[in-house]
């Protein structure tokens, strides 16, 4: 679970990060982000019954820098994985209606509205997350050691 992380060595890093301009340093974390929640794609991307399927391709990292901060987030679903949410959390039996007098066809017959039982949950991204956030947390660091240290080449090559 995300309670058991173990982090350390976070003043050395934010030491080492203040040795650059502040738009390398969003760089460099908006890098180790980004290869941390890789990590959590693929776990969920796993979890996902299809994994070459429309859900699977819909899931996107983005990495931005808000007021300073850089934030990551992974999200799924889009025009074609609309359904993203009713995997990860079920539905509850409904009523579909429907839509302008028209018909819903199922089995090619015409119905004014059918009743779905609804559907069990099966998540992919809470168990990817829980299950791999010290795997992301060792990837995010791995990223920033190994840019810390090229950054810091370059600027010894260049005095």
């Amino acid at each position: 679970m995300a309670s058991d992380l173990n982090i350390s060595g976070l003043s050395d890093l934010n030491a080492a990060l203040q040795q650059f301009t502040a738009k390398l340093e969003q760089n460099i974390l908006r890098g180790a982000l980004r290869a941390g929640q890789k990590k959590i794609l693929e776990a969920a991307k796993f979890g996902i019954h299809s994994i070459d399927g429309d859900l699977a391709d819909s899931l996107r990292i983005s990495v931005r820098v808000k007021d300073g901060r850089v934030v990551a987030s992974l999200k799924a679903g889009n025009k074609k994985a609309f359904y993203a949410h009713f995997v990860e959390f079920g539905t509850q039996a409904h009523t579909i209606k429907a839509k302008n007098g028209g018909a819903l066809v199922f089995g090619n017959k015409d119905y004014a509205s059918l009743h779905h039982p609804g559907a069990k949950a099966k998540p992919f991204m809470r168990p990817a997350m829980d299950g791999h956030a010290q795997e992301a947390v060792e990837a995010t660091a791995d990223y920033i050691s190994k840019r810390i240290t090229k950054e810091l080449i370059n600027q010894n090559s260049e005095s």
